[in-house]
C-alpha cells in the first residue's frame, strides 16, 4: 500500500513510502518471498536512479496446524448439512493468529465458501454482500451447527477427548 507519493502527480517527489507484507503457508515461505520482494524494490530503484531503505517487521503468525480429529469430524457434519469442499492442498489460506493457538493446543479454523465465483473471493465487495445477506445467515447458521455437532462427537469419543485434553500438543 503506497503511504507516501508526493502531492501532485506532476511533480517527482523526494520521498515514496509503501508498506508491503507478505503471507504464505509457512515462515520459512515468507523469508524466501520476502528475498525475491526486496530484490524486486532493490531493481525497481535502481532502474528509478534513486536509493531504497527497508523497515521490516518480524513474523507475527506461526504457521496452522489443523488437528486431523476434529478437521475430518468437522467436515463430515458440514458436508451433512450440504456444504461441500473443494480438492484443497492442506494449505492455510492466508495468516491468522490461530496460527500461534494452533502450535500450543489442538485447533482448528475451519473455512467454509460462499457459493460465488472464484474471482469473487474473500475481501471483495461480492462477498460481502453475500456475507450480509441470506446465504451468510446460512453460512453462520452451518458452520456453527458442524462445529456443534464436531464438540458432541469429540465429548461422546473417549480416545479423541483424552488425546485433546493431554497436556501438549
Amino acid at each position: 500500500m503506497v503511504q507516501e507519493a508526493g502531492s501532485a502527480v506532476n511533480v517527482i517527489p523526494d520521498r515514496a513510502a509503501a508498506e508491503c507484507m507478505i503471507r504464505c503457508d509457512t515462515i520459512a515461505e515468507v523469508d524466501e518471498v520476502w528475498a525475491r520482494v526486496r530484490r524486486c524494490f532493490e531493481v525497481g530503484a535502481l532502474a528509478a536512479g534513486t536509493t531504497v531503505d527497508f523497515t521490516t517487521q518480524p513474523s507475527l503468525y506461526r504457521e496452522f496446524r489443523h488437528d486431523p480429529d476434529l478437521a475430518a469430524l468437522f467436515e463430515t457434519h458440514a458436508k451433512t448439512v450440504g456444504r461441500t469442499f473443494p480438492d484443497y492442498p492442506d494449505k492455510l489460506f492466508g495468516s491468522t493468529d490461530m496460527g500461534n493457538v494452533s502450535q500450543v493446543i489442538p485447533a482448528l479454523h475451519p473455512m467454509l465458501s460462499f457459493d460465488l465465483p472464484a474471482e469473487d473471493g474473500n475481501h471483495t465487495a461480492a462477498f460481502a454482500a453475500a456475507a450480509g445477506g441470506a446465504e451468510g445467515d446460512r453460512f453462520v447458521r452451518d458452520g456453527g451447527l458442524a462445529m456443534a455437532l464436531t464438540i458432541a462427537d469429540v465429548a461422546r469419543s473417549a480416545p479423541i477427548r483424552a488425546r485433546l485434553t493431554a497436556s501438549g500438543n
